[in-house]
């Protein structure tokens, strides 16, 4: 039978060392974005359950601009209206098709 010495076991420890450090700080870095995703739909949800909405079918040829300025009364920057359009919407960029349903605030 063959003896492994202590000193390679501890060399076996060691190395294993630095993947367990990385797979706790993965997991734990994981987690925490996590809940920050969590927290922000969470915000999202309750900003957008306080407000009233009509839902606007997209026709070929709209833009948000233009369903923002016909069917949102909104005060000041329409840039800001837009943008308040997209985060109700989960809307990454401009482009939308016809058929989509867009979410407007009514006030």
């Amino acid at each position: 039978m063959m003896k492994v010495s202590n000193r390679s076991n501890k060399k076996r420890k060691l190395r294993k060392l630095p993947c367990i450090a990385v797979i706790v700080a993965a997991m734990f870095l994981g987690i925490t974005i996590n809940g920050i995703i969590s927290q922000n739909a969470a915000a999202s949800d309750d900003f957008n359950s306080e407000r009233k909405l009509q839902k606007v079918t997209v026709q070929s040829g709209d833009s948000l601009w233009t369903l923002v300025e016909e069917n949102y009364n909104y005060q000041g920057d329409i840039r800001k209206a837009i943008y308040e359009v997209k985060q109700i919407n989960a809307i990454d960029n401009e482009i939308i098709k016809p058929g989509q349903v867009i979410l407007i605030p009514v006030d």
